[in-house]
């Protein structure tokens, strides 16, 4: 099987950790997959972090038979004037048809302002937040689907992944710009499915996990004293979660559209 990856948001946290378990399989799941080629596209801020992060893909897989290639992309994807670029720039060197399986991650975002919707510090802000969470992140899906249907061919698998939340469908207080983004990529990610049968889509909610965002979390002044609990303690590994994706995605045991929690997957 030949297989091409996209990763968003890729340089850390739970980006990182989906990357690797797609890309950092051991022998004997790769052999299982079929797997002999993998062209792997990653994007995020952080050149350095990436360079950092192919490395390691292209160090695991010296010792295996995967053909694997990479190409890495430092953007800063909520620069809407530049996502077109972006986005041409990611794509220009891939021919979709020539892949078996393409998956493509959407995953990069942002925390916003924490804090009550009453006391929102700034109309810019809260536009900033919503133009990188929302506006870029459905475009950048928008764009996947049109390349999908010029280029795709019907024997492939085409996964979609929207990364979620339980905020998508929950209300935390404090939490209310975060989560409006959330609900805004899920329902539009959910209509796509409906929309285009010939792409698989999962809006996959990862469950809370330790990582950088969610120091921000425990930092924020604002956050309600309710919640602090459920942060404070200790939380999922990125890694446990994105193994789940990954079993999740091969298996093809979702319905397209569908909101997937970490905690509804069975170990």
């Amino acid at each position: 099987m030949q297989m091409l990856l996209i990763v968003t948001g890729a340089s850390k946290g739970l980006g990182k950790a989906i990357t690797t378990g797609f890309c950092c399989m051991d022998s004997s799941e790769q052999q299982r997959q079929q797997l002999d080629r993998l062209h792997v596209v990653l994007a995020a801020r952080s050149a350095n972090l990436l360079e950092e992060l192919g490395r390691t893909i292209m160090h695991h897989n010296e010792s295996t038979k995967v053909r694997v290639t990479l190409s890495c992309f430092a953007v800063d994807l909520s620069d809407l004037d530049q996502l077109d670029s972006h986005f041409d720039r990611m794509f220009q060197e891939v021919n979709l048809s020539g892949f078996d399986r393409v998956v493509f991650v959407n995953n990069a975002g942002s925390l916003g302002y924490l804090g009550p919707c009453s006391s929102s510090p700034s109309l810019m802000g809260m536009k900033a937040t919503i133009e990188f969470n929302v506006t870029s992140a459905l475009w950048l899906s928008s764009r996947f689907a049109q390349l999908v249907q010029e280029n795709s061919k019907d024997t492939q698998k085409v996964t979609l992944i929207n990364i979620s939340s339980l905020l998508a469908v929950e209300a935390f207080p404090t939490m209310g710009i975060y989560a409006a983004g959330k609900a805004a990529r899920d329902n539009y990610h959910a209509t796509m499915a409906k929309e285009m049968p010939r792409i698989k889509v999962l809006n996959y909610a990862p469950g809370p996990l330790e990582t950088d965002m969610v120091k921000e979390i425990r930092a924020a002044p604002k956050l309600d004293k309710s919640l602090k609990p459920a942060f404070d303690k200790k939380l999922i590994d990125p890694h446990d979660s994105a193994k789940k994706l990954v079993n999740l995605v091969f298996s093809d045991k979702f319905e397209s559209g569908s909101h997937v929690d970490y905690y509804d997957i069975s170990s």
